[in-house]
């Protein structure tokens, strides 16, 4: 259920072009300041933490594994590739985190 939830609030997020993917594009928008949430796949690599936790942790934007595979969070997203992932803003936040 958990799962479903979390999938379909992402996906509200795409449809709507409010969500960030990718390690290096995330942490541009952290950067920036437009991210206030960062969504990691279950199975992301150790490499994509050192890239994304360290600039979330200095801006202090919260950043939360998600129940979702590589796999699973691409397709969710429309992409054929795995997404390892993702930033939300601030003004939607509270429909991802109503669905953790």
């Amino acid at each position: 259920m958990k799962k479903e939830k979390i999938r379909g609030a992402l996906s509200l997020c795409r449809r709507a072009g409010r969500i960030t993917l990718g390690s290096y594009l995330v942490a541009e928008e952290i950067k920036l300041g437009r991210a206030a949430l960062v969504l990691l796949a279950e199975d992301a690599a150790a490499n994509t933490e050192k890239k994304v936790l360290p600039v979330a942790a200095r801006a202090g934007v919260r950043a939360e594994r998600i129940p979702l595979t590589k796999k699973e969070l691409g397709e969710v997203l429309g992409r054929e590739a795995g997404v390892t992932c993702v930033s939300v803003p601030q003004d939607i936040v509270n429909l991802v985190l109503t669905s953790m």
